[in-house]
This record gives C-alpha cells, sequence and structure tokens, in this order.
C-alpha cells in the first residue's frame, strides 16, 4: 500500500521568493502530497503562491503564529498522512523524491524513519556539492546530526509517540527530533540517493553559528553524550561553521571541505542527479578551480576541454532530472560549482 505524505512548510516573518520553487517541486511529484502552509509574514506575495497551488494545500493559516517549531508541529497535528516531512521555504525536493520514499516503505515496512542526501546550492542557485554530513544510523547520532531535514521522512505514529518537534527549540528541532526517535527505538533507514536541494546562504539563520543556536547545539550534545565527546563535538560544529561561512557569515565563505566526496566514482568522476523549477535551462556549467583536462557528459552532449569551467548542452525542463558525469584528474578537490544557465544568461 502507498504511503500518504504529508509536508509542513513554515513560512517566516519575511517573505521568501525561494518559495515558488517549494511548491513547485511539491507539485511535481508523482505520488498525492497533502501540504500544510504555516505562514508568519501574512504577506501578499506567499498569498498569491498559496492561491496558485491551492489544489495542493489541505490546511492554511496566515498571520503570526509561536515560532518554526510550532509551526510544523501545527501544520502535522492539522495532517492525517502516513508519513510527515516539513520542507523549509527556501528548501525543494528532487522530482521523485516522494516516489523514492513511498517505495522504501512498502520495501521495509519497519522502517520508521527513511532519509537520503540533499544537493547543497548557495546565494546564486550553483550547485556546490552535496551535504557532508550526511552517514548511516548509528549513535554518532548523538555527536552529530548526520541527517539532511528536507531529505528525511517520518511515520506519523513515530512523530506523535515522541510529542512532535521541541517547541521550545530554534535551531536544532530536526536534530532534537532524530535524537529522541532514536532514543525510542524508531528504526532508520538511509539511501544515498538525493532526495532534495537545500541553499546554504549568508541570510539563512544558520549562518549565525554563536548565542542561541551554540547553546541549543549544547543543549542536545549535553543530554547524551560525556563531556569530552561534547567538547569535540562543539569544536567541530564550529569548524565546520567557519569553513562554510567564514568568521562573519560572509556569503564568499560559502565552502567547505570536500564537498563531493560522496559522489565521486573512484578519484576522478562524479555522477549527480541535477534538477530545476526554473524555465528553460540550456546549459550546465562546470567550475574548476584550476584549468586542467576535464569531460563534462548530459544526456544532451559531451564536451571535453583544459580551461577553469568547461559548458555542456542540458535541455532540462522545470520538475525534470538529468544524470551529470564530470570526469577529471582529482575531479572532488577542483570542481567548485555547477551551474545552471538558462536562455536569458
Amino acid at each position: 500500500m502507498t504511503s500518504t505524505f504529508g509536508i509542513t512548510i513554515p513560512h517566516g516573518p519575511r517573505f521568501e521568493p525561494r518559495l515558488a520553487h517549494t511548491f513547485a517541486s511539491l507539485a511535481a511529484q508523482p505520488v498525492p502530497v497533502k501540504v500544510a502552509l504555516c505562514d508568519a509574514s501574512d504577506d501578499r506575495r506567499v498569498h498569491v503562491l498559496a492561491d496558485r497551488y491551492a489544489p495542493l494545500i489541505a490546511y492554511r493559516r496566515h498571520g503570526p503564529d509561536a515560532g518554526q517549531s510550532a509551526a510544523i508541529n501545527e501544520g502535522w497535528e492539522a495532517l492525517d498522512t502516513d508519513v510527515l516531512g516539513w520542507l523549509n521555504a527556501d528548501d525543494c525536493l528532487s522530482p521523485n523524491a516522494l516516489a523514492t520514499v513511498a517505495a522504501a516503505f512498502v520495501a521495509e515496512p519497519q522502517t520508521d524513519v527513511f532519509y537520503g542526501q540533499s544537493l547543497i546550492a548557495n546565494d546564486q542557485g550553483h550547485i556546490i556539492g552535496v551535504h557532508p554530513a550526511i552517514k548511516p544510523p548509528s549513535d554518532r547520532l548523538y555527536r552529530d546530526d548526520i541527517i539532511s531535514q528536507p531529505s528525511c521522512f517520518v511515520r506519523s505514529g513515530a512523530v506523535r509517540s515522541v510529542g512532535g518537534v521541541g517547541d521550545n527549540l530554534h535551531y536544532v528541532m530536526d536534530w532534537d527530533l532524530w535524537c529522541r526517535l532514536y532514543e525510542a527505538g524508531a528504526r532508520f533507514t538511509m539511501t544515498k540517493e538525493v532526495l532534495s536541494l537545500v541553499v546554504w546562504a549568508a541570510d539563512t539563520k544558520t549562518a549565525n553559528l554563536f548565542g542561541r543556536r551554540f547553546s541549543e547545539i549544547d543543549s542536545v550534545l549535553k543530554a547524551r553524550v560525556g563531556p569530552v565527546a561534547r567538547a569535540t563535538s562543539l569544536a567541530s560544529f564550529t569548524k565546520f561553521h567557519l569553513l562554510q561561512y567564514g568568521p562573519r557569515g560572509r556569503k564568499d565563505h560559502q565552502t567547505y571541505k570536500e564537498p563531493w566526496k560522496d559522489v565521486v566514482d573512484g578519484s576522478d568522476v562524479i555522477r549527480l542527479p541535477v534538477f530545476t523549477y526554473k524555465d528553460d535551462v540550456k546549459k550546465i556549467r562546470a567550475v574548476l578551480s584550476e584549468a586542467g583536462p576535464v569531460c563534462l557528459s548530459t544526456q544532451d552532449e559531451t564536451v571535453r576541454g583544459d580551461a577553469p569551467f568547461v559548458d555542456a548542452t542540458l535541455l532540462l525542463d522545470p520538475a525534470s532530472e538529468s544524470e551529470v558525469v564530470l570526469t577529471a584528474p582529482n575531479v572532488a578537490a577542483r570542481l567548485s560549482s555547477l551551474m545552471l544557465i538558462d536562455a536569458t544568461d
């Protein structure tokens, strides 16, 4: 029996223009999905988008709320579905994400939590890697958040058995939920397939590590690991944040170590699914940190070159997915980003 899916979109007090892609990614799914839109902004542009995607929306609220965590719980409580998840207003699913999840829950009926990989994009929408922290389920979850939230889906009974997300949390409500589910004996299953795209931008709340976010991270660790593991994990979070954003959250610091390591075949080949919810993508550009031999292959063209970047034809329709193959010596260290180029560029 195919699972029914319920996805909450918590939209904050400021309008997020990438919300259009969030909705488009849900409308593209090949399995039924119910959406709960919990919008704190009451912005006219959110109303316009909600009207456009009205057939998807099973629950809709505009106006102030008690914060993101409360909004997630509000949406979940309004949805009568087998599987729950949430997308922030700048996240989007891959076109076949929910079909993949549905098949996994049928194949493994004992699974309570199913999660996969995410592509990471920067402010300009350029793909700069895959999520570096995703790992198979284990007690490591108590030390590191090894799950990408937009690529994680949980049976509704499991969510309700632990009381949903923590209303008092602003930054780590996802990690805290995974830990409580794991402690409760929920069964986790991981796939290496890409299920979502996440924007790591300097204007997102996670661009600021210190203050309340650091305190919340510490609270999750303190409840579950000893002082040595806690100190090691805090140091690791800090190092990762500085590599990603720099000391002041500058936009030119959105990089991190080994951004492609989980999609490298051998040492010289990257195979990556790419997708878009923009109109009229015509090319993909691989940008490398240095010149040297490179081959870029798409479903439409194979191009070889020696420059620091190479373009290949990619006739990618909105809500479609295509595999891109990049072959180059030491490709994981050399590849800086993949850019989807439309007809207006």
